[in-house]
């Protein structure tokens, strides 16, 4: 008796353990699973869910989904996910399987893992895959709701017959899209949630990334914005971002490379241009160099005054006017540069390329000792100043103030302190020059509206805010001119970021006297493409992140080369590299001229000069003491003739 109630005992217990188990592994659905939020419902229990189609195999993944005659067909829940292996999976598309695990999610990816002891059955029988879900240019909104509208297809099939790439791949290969054929822009605000009463931006949540390979289709070159896509493919998450791991794809469209429009003989231009870090410490500067006149001269159609930011020195503007001038002996450009005293190996300077059809040039660098209203510099890069005359009859004066403003990026606890007081700063600088023609151009680190936070470029021009925290100021007596805002809506761009197209770099004009704005174009050839191509022999794109624009003035009259500043061949440089304390330089002038000589080091900073007064046809010697450190050097001789520059080995 006291037996049989032991082995009764001991199969009541059994039972319960077992009840207890199935009781702690639920059999669910995936929608179940999923649930209808961005975090799973059942996140970190133990469940079982049976009877689920693999749609798609990766190398260590696979999703599965519902069939749809199982579906709950509720919009708000996905019938798909993700399984992780800890190798290549054993399944294929098609297969039946009922897999038991333990709900995860993975920086907001709902998924099942091998590694939580995850097991998985499958089924003898295959069976079609469900029908993908059709994407349009209303889902995913444009318009944020309680959770993302992406977030209710995660880990289900989805296609979609037309996308447009907005912004060039990253280095995973992975491409910003949004469905239909107009690509996603920035716009005014504070990404929300913004305080009240502040502009807020939604921060495009119709935006999403497409993955080629990411299911080990063939390999695809690095795709630049402006492509048109037809895709099939599983909506996966991964670094913040929903991105398709396509199954089938097709690309159509023509990578973006546009250039401006040849200048007629009254018209004279006026370009800007980011260099993007431009030095020659950079280990692909000779590419670099190359690349970038190339760009000036074949896509800006070399304008007669080039705004240049982020240029290390004098030295490497110099260079690039050397390499134009050997690639196109009648483009002829003078450097122009004031150094901000920054020091060290990133330095990055505003400055002017100016062709010989501009006179009685003078740079002025302004603002340089204001200082911030909590202490310290407000201008790191000061403005600069460009006060000439286009070479007509009648010459007609022209001013361009080139920016290069504090950057968007960054914690400091300055940063809108400093992007708001330099916004009054130049605003000031502007409306003493109201009645000028004046030009303001570069990057301003700003949108053409409010970031909500300041809003720079209304402050310069003079124009209405949408409102910021820092307010605009009253100061700009006439508005200025965007001519940036001239352009078609889908060319308002010269920078993407995170997907979205933006203009950072501006065109404002006073009202001109004796002058007329005809039009501004945006070159196409960076912002579009991937950063992988900066240091790459690309001729022609991709030598910066941003994109110039350049700006055509009519003048009435032809704009002429100043046959004064004609710069004949007049220098014969001779010299040993390396260069050794018993060498000497050799100048041989096939006519009289009067002569500047310096020597200056990587950072741009003057380690000898002399002045060498006017000397006559012929050879002369020059001699530089070798008190400074063994490196390397840039010789630079400015005649009224002609120019040198040349890197020197000590």
């Amino acid at each position: 008796m006291f037996k049989f109630m032991k082995k009764t005992f001991l199969i009541l217990v059994s039972i319960l353990l077992i009840s207890n188990s199935l009781l702690a592994q639920p059999n669910v659905e995936i929608w179940e699973i999923q649930g209808d939020n961005v975090f799973s419902p059942l996140l970190n229990q133990t469940v079982t869910t049976s009877q689920n189609v693999v749609t798609a195999v990766g190398d260590d993944f696979f999703f599965i989904q519902t069939p749809t005659y199982r579906s709950d067909n509720n919009q708000n829940t996905s019938d798909g996910i993700r399984v992780n292996t800890n190798n290549s999976p054993s399944v294929a598309v098609g297969n039946l399987i009922t897999l038991s695990g333990v709900v995860r999610e993975s920086f907001e990816r709902t998924q099942f893992d091998e590694a939580d002891g995850m097991t998985l059955t499958i089924d003898s029988t295959s069976v079609e895959i469900p029908l993908p879900i059709l994407l349009t240019t209303s889902f995913p909104s444009e318009d944020v709701g309680p959770f993302p509208d992406l977030e209710k297809v995660e880990g289900m099939l989805v296609t979609f017959p037309q996308a447009i790439t907005t912004a060039a791949a990253n280095q995973f290969g992975e491409t910003p899209i949004k469905i239909g054929s107009v690509r996603s822009f920035r716009e005014p605000g504070i990404i929300q949630p913004a305080p009240s009463g502040l502009p807020e931006w939604d921060g495009n949540p119709e935006v999403f990334e497409f993955d080629p390979n990411g299911l080990g289709l063939d390999n695809q070159p690095l795709l630049s914005a402006r492509m048109n896509i037809a895709a099939t493919g599983i909506i996966d998450f991964s670094f913040g971002d929903y991105l398709l791991k396509a199954t089938d794809y097709e690309i159509t469209g023509q990578t973006p490379l546009i250039e401006v429009d040849d200048p007629t003989p009254n018209q004279a231009t006026i370009g800007s241009i980011n260099c993007l870090v431009f030095s020659e410490l950079d280990n692909s500067y000779s590419i670099r160099r190359q690349k970038l006149a190339n760009y000036i001269v074949d896509l800006m159609k070399a304008p007669d005054i080039v705004a240049v930011q982020e240029m290390r020195s004098l030295a490497t503007l110099q260079d690039v006017a050397n390499v134009i001038k050997e690639n196109h002996p009648d483009i002829i450009y003078t450097p122009y540069l004031e150094s901000s005293g920054a020091t060290g190996s990133f330095i990055i300077e505003v400055g002017y390329l100016v062709k010989n059809t501009v006179t009685d040039v003078v740079i002025t660098q302004l603002g340089a000792d204001e200082d911030l209203s909590v202490g310290g510099s407000l201008h790191f890069r000061p403005p600069l100043l460009l006060e000439a005359n286009f070479n007509s009859t009648p010459p007609k004066s022209i001013k361009v103030l080139n920016l290069h403003l504090k950057s968007l990026g960054g914690t400091s606890s300055t940063k809108w302190i400093r992007r708001h007081e330099q916004g009054i700063s130049v605003a000031n600088m502007v409306e003493e020059r109201i009645n000028d023609n004046l030009v303001v151009v570069g990057d301003f680190n700003a949108f053409q509206f409010s970031d909500g936070m300041v809003d720079i470029v209304n402050q310069i021009a003079g124009t209405p805010s949408l409102g910021a925290e820092y307010p605009v100021q009253d100061i700009v007596s006439i508005p200025l001119t965007n001519q940036s805002l001239t352009v078609p809506l889908e060319e308002q761009y010269s920078f993407v970021f995170q997907g979205n197209a933006q203009i950072l770099d501006h065109c404002l004009t006073t009202d001109f006297q004796g002058l007329t704005v005809d039009k501004l174009q945006y070159v196409r050839a960076n912002a579009d493409h991937s950063d992988e191509f900066i240091d790459s022999s690309f001729p022609n794109f991709h030598t910066s992140d941003h994109d110039g624009f350049v700006l055509f003035v009519d003048l009435g009259n032809e704009i002429m080369v100043n046959q004064n500043e004609i710069l004949e061949n007049n220098f014969e440089v001779k010299y040993p590299n390396p260069f050794s304390k018993n060498s000497s330089i050799s100048l041989n002038l096939k006519q009289s001229d009067y002569v500047n000589f310096t020597l200056s080091n990587l950072e741009g900073k003057i380690v000898f000069e002399k002045n060498l007064g006017q000397l006559s046809a012929g050879e002369h010697f020059i001699t530089i003491p070798l008190h400074f450190p063994a490196g390397n050097y840039f010789i630079h001789l400015n005649g009224k003739q002609n120019q040198f520059s040349g890197k020197l080995i000590k």
